[in-house]
């Protein structure tokens, strides 16, 4: 696992930014479809929306193998006393996991 480790790090670090062409791809498109009918499958957001979730989901699904293979992550679940002591390993496995599934939910 250590050595599958750091190409997940980079597709984690990466897919944020399909995640942000997406959100500003589909804000142009509503914006510029406002006040126009479309049925839902000749909708002018229904690209950038596909490209938005599917860049969320893959995010999403990244970060959750890299709470089980992280040398950090795997330090932290052996002793979560000590883990909640030491800011990183407590913003990795608590904090940053907890706000990533709120704002998750939020973009759903």
């Amino acid at each position: 696992m250590a050595a599958i480790y750091p190409l997940i790090l980079s597709l984690h670090g990466l897919t944020r930014w399909i995640v942000l062409f997406g959100a500003l791809w589909l804000l142009l498109a509503a914006a510029t479809s406002l006040g126009r009918t479309s049925s839902a499958e000749t909708s002018p957001v229904r690209g950038p929306w596909r490209v938005y979730m599917g860049g969320l989901h893959l995010q999403f699904l990244l970060g959750v193998v890299l709470l089980f293979i992280s040398p950090l992550a795997l330090a932290s679940w052996a002793d979560m006393g000590t883990a909640m002591k030491v800011r990183p390993m407590r913003f990795f496995i608590v904090e940053h996991t907890t706000m990533m599934i709120v704002a998750l939910v939020v973009a759903q």
